[in-house]
């Protein structure tokens, strides 16, 4: 067998380099993926690899900064006597905004006007907070996936801060940690 042959069939090539191929020659076309190897650099390969690096830098750089969140309602915090956020207090107050656009009618210092205005008010943020803990997770999940760890730590501490306001949020955050937790170590 030629020292070609050996080195296609074994996937590997000896001591010997590749001073008598140039890219200038022509092989039959099983071997033409060969006609790019440089005769100059026998360590060329032609296999691919599908690992990645992962970034252990603790700030997004420069030069490939995070994309930016995009939250809803100014970002509120939830209330504390709003706790927890449920799926059915959201609806609730879904259903409220839209049947209460208008406020009630009579003077602003009415005690039906401030009880519409402090409903609104509570049921807004509650919204929003909904939404914004929907984003931060989806944001989370789509960063991990490409490896930006350092992108998504703002969000987690966020997450964290307020899983006890809103309900199912410990157990996201479990089952999901190899989406924020970076293999570079805590913090990162």
């Amino acid at each position: 067998m030629s020292e070609l042959g050996s080195i296609l069939s074994n996937g590997y090539q000896s001591d010997s380099t590749f001073s008598s191929v140039s890219p200038a020659t022509t092989f039959p076309s099983d071997f033409s993926i060969l006609s790019s190897v440089s005769s100059s650099d026998p360590t060329t390969s032609t296999t691919s690899s599908t690992s990645s690096a992962t970034s252990c830098s603790a700030t997004p750089s420069n030069t490939n900064p995070c994309p930016e969140l995009q939250l809803v309602g100014n970002d509120p915090e939830p209330l504390e006597e709003g706790k927890p956020i449920t799926d059915e207090k959201v609806a609730e107050c879904e259903n409220w905004l839209e049947s209460n656009v208008e406020p009630p009618e009579g003077p602003t210092d009415s005690p039906e006007y401030k009880a519409w205005d402090q409903m609104r008010d509570q049921c807004s943020r509650i919204e929003n907070v909904d939404k914004n803990a929907a984003i931060r997770k989806e944001y989370i999940l789509q960063q991990s996936s490409v490896f930006r760890y350092e992108c998504v730590q703002e969000a987690v501490a966020w997450l964290k801060k307020h899983a006890d306001k809103i309900r199912g949020l410990p157990e996201w955050l479990e089952e999901h940690k190899d989406d924020w937790y970076s293999p570079c170590g805590p913090g990162i």
